[in-house]
């Protein structure tokens, strides 16, 4: 599906961002792997290589814009393309309205929403020059239904899919899909959350079951796939049936 194409995927050290790069890799893509976790990239990057695959792990910390542009560039140049940008990386943290900080909120910007941006902006000019990309972006069901202990962290993930379908917009005549996909929390990331420390019950979902990263990113792969070729400017829910409030 993803023969020889170059991916570069974010938040790939761990989680959903692990699972999408692994899954690329198996598809055929050439993976380059960001994160800020070097043991973590390590890791990934020789799962990856001992499945028959092609890895490069690259340390980034993409609240840093400057540093962000300049791996790009020096992505661009070691592979010879971007095909496929899968924007997986994401900070969150439960917090009451009223005790969310200015340097929380920059925080929560600068991660989920402006380096987003910043990837897209970057990828694209290669993309339209070669009038090919896939550009998967990561929002939340937070985004669709708002968090009343989250409020940050959905601001930005509905700023995630705003910025999605004015990208598709945008980039559309070129050739470039711009989606994103909108997971609910899943297990592997929210162990540490207090609500399941406490043994609370999971948010009721329709196909009642907590989800893993490998629930979510075979999205990921239809999205960067020639299957999703007429697919553009969605924001597409990988929740099991969480959006759809109490099951019957």
């Amino acid at each position: 599906m993803l023969q020889d194409r170059v991916a570069v995927v974010t938040g790939a050290a761990a989680g959903i961002g692990e699972e999408v790069a692994v899954l690329y890799a198996s598809a055929g893509a050439r993976v380059v792997l960001v994160d800020r976790d070097a043991d973590g990239l390590d890791k990934v990057a020789a799962r990856i290589d001992e499945a028959g695959g092609d890895a490069v792990p690259v340390r980034l910390h993409l609240a840093d814009t400057t540093a962000t542009i300049d791996a790009i560039t020096g992505v661009e140049q070691r592979m010879g393309r971007i095909d496929v940008l899968a924007n997986v990386a994401g900070i969150t943290g439960r917090t009451d309205f009223d005790a969310i900080t200015l340097d929380s909120l920059d925080a929560m910007y600068a991660v989920n929403l402006r380096s987003t941006f910043v990837l897209i902006q970057q990828v694209a000019r290669g993309m339209r020059e070669r009038r090919f990309g896939k550009i998967v972006n990561t929002a939340s069901i937070s985004a669709v239904r708002g968090q009343g202990s989250n409020a940050h962290y959905s601001a930005m993930k509905a700023g995630v899919i705003g910025l999605t379908k004015s990208a598709a917009k945008a980039l559309g005549p070129f050739q470039i899909t711009v989606n994103a996909v909108c997971p609910v929390a899943v297990t592997a990331l929210t162990r540490d959350y207090p609500d399941l420390q406490a043994g609370r019950a999971l948010p009721p979902r329709s196909l009642n079951r907590a989800g893993e990263p490998v629930d979510v990113a075979p999205t990921y792969l239809f999205l960067a796939s020639p299957a999703s070729d007429y697919v553009t400017g969605m924001a597409v829910h990988c929740d099991g049936g969480f959006h759809l409030g109490q099951p019957a």
